[in-house]
Formats: structure tokens, C-alpha cells, sequence
């Protein structure tokens, strides 16, 4: 077996305070490299290897260190986890660990000895499976390096087609069909109802139509940050990283500052919006952008109504008592009607679902989908 001694104690390592799963194994790729031309070894490399943990991560954690292992840098709040990275070296390699939620993993190793490589590899299939990655939304934020994406889990629910009208799931299947293909007839889809009225259950179904899309939140806050050169890289990493075949798909909810008619606290916004919905850089990286807001359709900026900009413009509005009571029942399998407060006639989703949940008229206990992002 090759070994080096304690290399890592002999090298500056810099990467304390940042990523570990970027900075502190490309500081021990470069140690090793040094090292293997120095002394005339073979470094054997694996990166970028994505699966979902079939055994728990404690046992995984246990067996690497169990070869005996050291744990020189352990990440805590760099990603969306506060427990999510580990840097572990060896006489003869390091490995580097990034876990999702504690459930996908992401893995590196380099090693100067053939045989330890080729056994952790053994290990890993025994403790990692296929990534089940569909349906994840990632959000968009900042870090000690910059803009970054970081998981913020599974978002995706079958699309319901008792909870809109037959104009809006006329709409939806264009909508589905038209973010599949590959010639759009326009890369912004923007729904606008009434808080409460399905809007965000619209997009997460959309998750659901189009797995193999990589989907981004972008918080309203941080909307002309899509002008960030270094957005694009993020982006363009990600997706790598994440095997998506389709188009980068942005979800900007609540949305009315990029949407309005451009003024002078807004033109940011709507250049960000503008630019990534039209033109080479659009067409190039496939992206499209999806809006959900409350400003009215003659309210928004003409420039994002043109034809070959705008895919749809959907708006979700209330149910009436029939359509109500076929989603209160379907929720419930209860034989009783939907009992409206003061005669109540028109409802919105979130109203019909928050009636479900109080359980009054529930004739048998069903598992109920959440209306919103929850994970």
C-alpha cells in the first residue's frame, strides 16, 4: 500500500470557513497531484458521483472512518443543511462528502493506492444508490463565495385538475406541452389569482410535469441578481451536476416588481426579466420563467406581453360552490356536501382545503396534499 504520512499537516490548507465539497478537495486533489509527481505514484480520481443513501449516513460516516480516516473539516451552515459537508483524509487519499437533506450524497476520492480506491468505491455502492433527484427545486442565494443554489428538497405534486376551471386546465395542458419542447412559443408563463386561489400548487404540479427540468426559486428580493454574470455559472454547474436534460426553469413568486410597468425603482428587475426571456442567452442555456403575482393583466409592462416572449398569462380564480363541493368531497370520500358559511358561493383553493382540514364533515381520514412549497 502506498503511504505519504500525514501530508495534510505539511500543506497550507486554506479552506476552513468555505465550501468543503468545492474548496477543500480541489486544496487536496492539488496536495496529492503534487505529491504523485514528486514521488512518481498514480493518483486515481473519481469526482462528482450523485446517488440517494440506501443505509443511514451516521453508519456511512462510521465505516469511512473506520478505515481509517481522518475528519479534517467538517461544514456547518455553508449549504442549505447545517450538517451537510466532510473532508476526510488518509496516508494515501481524501474523500470528500456533501449530503442533501440527508438523503442524496455527493461524493469525490483520490487515492495513490489502486486497492484502498477501489475498495472505498466497493463501499460506496453498498451505501449509495441511484439519485432520485426529480422534482427537486433548488433557491437561489448568497454565500462567503458568492451566489449559489442550495436543495430545498421535493416540491412536486400531480396536477389536480378538480381544483381549477376548464379554462385554466385548458391553459395548463398548453402550458405542460409548451415548456417540454424544445421551440417554446414564449419562455414566461405568469399566473395571477387571488393569495389562496392555487397559484403555487399550479407550479409545483408543473415540477411534477417537467422532472427532468432543473427548477430554481428565485425570492423577489434577489430578482435583479439575474443580471449577475456569475448567475449564469451557477446555473450552468448545477445542472451539470444534477444530470438535468431539460431547460432551467425560474420560479419567481410574487413577482410584481419585475412584472409592473418598469418605473424608476423597478427597471432592474424588468431588464433581468427581459434579457433571460428573450434573445441568444434565453435560447442558449433553454431557459423559461415562471411568474406568479396579484398585479392585473393590464397592470403589466407591455414588453414581456409580446408575442414570442409570453408562453401564457393564466388567471386563477375562485371555484364556485359545485366545483367547491367536487374538491371538498374528492379530499374527504365524505357523502355530505360542503356546508358554506353565510351561503357562501364562491371559493378559493386554500378556503376549500383549510374547511377539509378542521375535519368536521370528514366521513374517513385520507392523506391530504399541502398547498404551498412545504418539503
Amino acid at each position: 500500500m502506498t503511504t505519504v504520512g500525514p501530508w495534510w499537516q505539511e500543506t497550507n490548507y486554506q479552506a476552513v470557513g468555505y465550501d468543503s465539497s468545492v474548496y477543500g478537495f480541489h486544496w487536496a486533489g492539488h496536495a496529492l497531484s503534487v505529491i504523485a509527481v514528486k514521488n512518481g505514484y498514480t493518483l486515481h480520481e473519481t469526482c462528482d458521483n450523485a446517488g440517494t443513501l440506501k443505509k443511514p449516513k451516521a453508519e456511512l460516516l462510521e465505516k469511512v472512518l473506520g478505515l481509517g480516516g481522518v475528519l479534517i473539516l467538517k461544514n456547518t451552515g455553508i449549504r442549505s443543511s447545517a450538517d451537510s459537508g466532510y473532508n476526510y483524509v488518509w496516508p494515501n487519499g481524501a474523500a470528500s462528502f456533501y449530503f442533501e437533506n440527508s438523503d442524496n450524497v455527493e461524493w469525490d476520492l483520490r487515492s495513490l493506492d489502486e486497492k484502498f480506491f477501489n475498495e472505498f468505491k466497493e463501499l460506496m455502492k453498498e451505501f449509495v444508490g441511484p439519485k432520485k433527484s426529480k422534482g427537486k427545486v433548488y433557491v437561489l442565494g448568497t454565500g462567503p463565495a458568492g451566489l449559489r443554489l442550495s436543495s430545498m428538497g421535493v416540491a412536486s405534486v400531480p396536477f389536480e385538475k378538480d381544483n381549477y376551471s376548464k379554462e385554466v386546465n385548458a391553459q395548463a395542458e398548453h402550458v405542460f406541452a409548451d415548456l417540454k419542447s424544445i421551440n417554446p412559443c414564449g419562455r414566461v408563463v405568469i399566473l395571477d389569482g387571488l393569495p389562496g386561489s392555487g397559484k403555487t400548487y399550479f407550479v409545483r404540479s408543473i415540477v411534477k410535469e417537467i422532472e427532468e427540468a432543473l427548477f430554481v426559486l428565485i425570492p423577489s428580493n434577489m430578482i435583479s441578481d439575474l443580471g449577475n454574470p456569475s448567475f449564469i455559472q451557477v446555473l450552468l454547474e448545477t445542472k451539470a451536476s444534477r444530470h438535468a436534460s431539460g431547460p432551467i426553469i425560474l420560479i419567481v413568486e410574487d413577482a410584481d416588481r419585475c412584472l409592473a410597468s418598469r418605473s424608476a425603482d423597478n427597471i432592474d428587475a424588468i431588464s433581468a426579466l427581459l434579457n433571460f426571456s428573450d434573445g441568444i442567452m434565453g435560447a442558449m442555456l433553454d431557459l423559461r420563467i415562471i411568474c406568479t403575482t396579484n398585479v392585473q393583466l393590464d397592470q403589466i409592462d407591455e414588453a414581456i406581453m409580446r408575442p414570442g416572449r409570453l408562453c401564457a398569462h393564466i388567471h386563477v380564480g375562485k371555484l364556485d360552490y359545485d366545483q367547491a363541493n367536487g374538491v371538498y368531497k374528492r379530499l374527504t370520500e365524505a357523502e355530505e356536501d360542503l356546508v358554506a358559511e353565510d351561503g357562501k358561493e364562491e371559493f378559493t383553493l386554500a378556503e376549500v382545503y383549510r374547511i377539509v382540514k378542521r375535519g368536521k364533515l370528514v366521513a374517513k381520514k385520507k392523506e391530504r396534499k399541502p398547498v404551498g412549497f412545504g418539503t
